[in-house]
């Protein structure tokens, strides 16, 4: 995720975020409400000066193929953080960090018990909207991955 600086573990479900938005490093907690591993993970801030609540879904629509849907509601905070979500910069910076995402696991080579297989990573439609945001997408096992 592009900006983070660093996070820090406290128990299974509470960490503390550093991460630079609009040029600024904001320090936050965050609480794992829910965590499915291979097919949900839930989160929310509790305190700091980030306020935000998501969730991931992984959905197998086959053996080859995976929808990944991505829901974050956010609050922009100041001057800065108001602009740039008019101007679309967090739609471009999540959009970003899922092609980030879809490369790492492209990239990785082996299984890690959690994700079974690679992806061709196609947006299928982002909404952005000051009171939260959704987006998809489809991933496919590359035709040298594909069990047969």
């Amino acid at each position: 995720m592009d900006g983070v600086e660093r996070i820090e573990q406290h128990t299974d479900t509470m960490t503390r975020w550093f991460a630079k938005i609009g040029g600024v490093t904001k320090e936050f907690e965050v609480e794992i409400t829910e965590q499915i591993p291979g097919e949900r993970g839930a989160w929310t801030t509790l305190s700091g000066e980030v306020k935000q609540a998501g969730v991931v879904a992984f959905h197998r629509l086959d053996e080859n193929r995976t929808k990944v849907m991505l829901q974050l509601d956010y609050d922009p905070d100041g001057f800065a953080e108001n602009v740039g979500d008019k101007l679309g910069f967090v739609k471009r910076q999540i959009t970003g960090d899922l092609k980030r995402f879809k490369e790492y696991i492209e990239n990785r080579g082996r299984e890690s018990g959690s994700w079974r297989g690679g992806s061709e990573f196609e947006p299928c439609r982002v909404h952005a909207r000051r009171s939260g945001s959704m987006w998809a997408s489809s991933a496919r096992l590359p035709k040298s991955r594909r069990k047969t």
